[in-house]
C-alpha cells in the first residue's frame, strides 16, 4: 500500500508540472535562457545540431528539424532525416498547411521509410 501511494503522488506531480509546461510546449524559443522569454522567430541554421533532441518542446535535429526551426535558404541538409525536415518546412511553407495537411502525410511516411532503410526492415520504436 506503501509503494501504491508513492506512486500516486510521483503521478500528481507529472500530471501538475504537464499542466503547468504546456501552454508554454510551442514556444521554442531558448527555454534554458537565464530569466529571457522565449522567442518567437528563430534565425535560420547553418549548423547541424542535436541540441535538445530529447527535451519534448524544443527537439532540435539537424539544421531543418524542430517547431519554428529550419536551415537557411540553400543548406544542404545533413543527413536523410534532415532532409525530411527540409522537404516538410518547403511544403508547409509553401502550402500554409496544418499538422493534417499532405505535406505532414508524406513527412510521415518520410521519416518512417528511413528509419526502416537504417534498420534493415526491423521495427524499432522512437
Amino acid at each position: 500500500m506503501r509503494s501504491a501511494l508513492g506512486l500516486s503522488h510521483w503521478c500528481s506531480l507529472l500530471l501538475l508540472l504537464s499542466l503547468v509546461t504546456a501552454p508554454r510546449g510551442l514556444e521554442v524559443g531558448d527555454l534554458f535562457s537565464q530569466g529571457k522569454p522565449p522567442a518567437v522567430k528563430q534565425d535560420c541554421s547553418r549548423t547541424c545540431e542535436s541540441k535538445f533532441c530529447t527535451v519534448p518542446p524544443v527537439l532540435r535535429y539537424g539544421k531543418y528539424c524542430g517547431i519554428l526551426y529550419s536551415g537557411c535558404p540553400g543548406e544542404k541538409p545533413c543527413d536523410a532525416l534532415d532532409a525530411c525536415c527540409m522537404v516538410h518546412d518547403h511544403c508547409v511553407a509553401a502550402n500554409n498547411s496544418t499538422i493534417s495537411s499532405p505535406s505532414s502525410t508524406h513527412f510521415s511516411s518520410s521519416i518512417y521509410l528511413n528509419r526502416k532503410d537504417r534498420t534493415g526492415g526491423k521495427h524499432v520504436r522512437f
